[in-house]
């Protein structure tokens, strides 16, 4: 469970310098769409008071539950909640991968790509249009939609190998 989480953060970082690197060439005409902004991970999730689209879904969800305690948040820390949330999710979701990887081979299928397709199905796909945190994905431009897919690909395998580099750390 901790390689998993090791694992989990290592290859969030990575899928952010994913998105980084898309942004940077240039290759989305929809960066701050809210489903899986080019932002994921940094401190620029946090758009919607500075350019007055919707915030990245990591960001919106915080924002929602701190609403919900009677929490108003500062921009500061909208800034900090994506990328926080971001982290906590990928290491948490990493620890349990980690976990069923130890009692299951077939979870590390593809090198862990079959893990972070289905995290993307899950979670970009389905959990946060149902959420409300994004439009349904028959709103959502193809891109957006290629993007999350490609930044999984690098997510799932980025946690297997974190995951077994990791496990050989631990096991020294």
């Amino acid at each position: 469970m901790v390689a998993g989480a090791v694992g989990g953060l290592a290859a969030s970082y990575a899928m952010t310098l994913f998105l980084r690197v898309l942004d940077e060439i240039g290759l989305d005409p929809h960066p701050h769409h809210p489903q899986h902004s080019v932002e994921r991970g940094d401190r620029d999730a946090a758009h919607e008071d500075r350019e007055g689209g919707q915030d990245d879904a990591t960001v919106e969800m915080v924002e929602r539950v701190a609403n919900a305690l009677g929490i108003e948040m500062s921009r500061r820390a909208k800034e900090l909640a994506g990328p926080i949330t971001h982290y906590v999710f990928g290491s948490a979701m990493g620890a349990l991968y980690g976990a069923l990887a130890a009692r299951h081979k077939l979870v590390t299928a593809g090198m862990g790509l079959a893990f972070g397709g289905l995290a993307w199905l899950l979670f970009d796909e389905i959990a946060i249009p149902v959420l409300r945190l994004s439009p349904p994905p028959t709103r959502t431009p193809l891109p957006v939609h290629l993007r999350a897919a490609g930044a999984h690909a690098v997510y799932g395998p980025g946690t297997e190998l974190g995951r077994r580099l990791a496990l050989a750390v631990l096991e020294r």
